[in-house]
């Protein structure tokens, strides 16, 4: 290399960064991290638009980032790092396909996305965000399918447009939707709602709240009438079932039973 080029540009450890507090740049202090020297602070970090990023802590007499500094008289320039501590972070990409990793101040996160060249996006981290811990991925394919998958539960959207849920809970319960239907899965199963309908915009729902609180006072309105009408000796019982039938049809109305007129023999 010319030797005026030499003199120019320097590889270093990165030794340690901070945030300017009025302008929210990146400073660094570069030197040597296995002796643990400084041979410059206040270094600027140049990094492309939209994409700000700083390293993970220096180990001193160990590990730290590398970066290719400029020179300068007064603040020497960063114009490229890297940090072998994360390399793992970045799997086994393929040509063409990218990766942006956290890897945390100790440099072991495990927070990255991965932009595969078949046009697939993952967003990925581990439980605990530790080296081994379960994964949590979140991925979008090119055909149109979506999958979440975690220790918590997963959900599948495919590219025919099924869409699976499953809990990981023990029992499991989850749901699937696809052209035949809707299959629900668990041990036991509610609705709760004031309107509940089942059917193809059924006529009269399964369970309609109004319905319900009627039904509920006709019910109550027949158990008081019939209590009345045994309860009394039976010279006047022929006089209280007038009383039960009335309760009967307003217990039928409540119903939405077809209404008769029954009669009542009084002799």
């Amino acid at each position: 290399m010319n030797p005026s080029l030499t003199s120019l540009f320097a590889i270093v450890d990165v030794l340690g960064t901070r945030i300017v507090t009025a302008t929210k740049t990146i400073l660094a202090q570069l030197g040597d991290v296995i002796g643990e020297q400084t041979e410059s602070d206040d270094a600027e970090w140049f990094q492309q638009p939209g994409f700000v990023s700083r390293p993970p802590k220096a180990v001193p007499g160990q590990k730290a980032t590398q970066a290719v500094a400029i020179r300068r008289s007064d603040n020497d320039i960063i114009i490229a790092a890297r940090d072998s501590r994360a390399a793992e972070l970045a799997a086994n990409l393929d040509d063409g396909e990218s990766c942006i990793y956290a890897a945390g101040p100790d440099g072991t996160g495990q927070a990255r996305i991965l932009v595969k060249g078949s046009g697939a996006v993952s967003l990925y981290t581990a439980q605990g965000n530790a080296a081994g811990g379960a994964s949590c991925t979140i991925q979008l394919t090119a055909d149109g399918a979506i999958q979440l998958a975690s220790p918590k539960g997963a959900i599948a959207i495919s590219a025919d447009g099924s869409i699976k849920a499953l809990t990981s809970t023990t029992p499991a319960a989850g749901l699937a939707l696809d052209g035949t239907g809707v299959t629900l899965i668990g041990q036991a199963m509610a609705l709760n709602g004031a309107s509940v309908g089942l059917g193809a915009a059924p006529v009269h729902p399964v369970a309609y709240g109004d319905i319900i609180a009627a039904q509920n006072v006709a019910l109550l309105s027949l158990s008081s009438a019939i209590a009345v009408a045994f309860a009394t000796p039976p010279a006047t019982l022929v006089a209280g079932a007038p009383a039960v039938v009335t309760a009967c049809g307003v217990l039928t109305t409540a119903l939405g039973l077809p209404v008769t007129s029954p009669s009542v023999t009084t002799t």
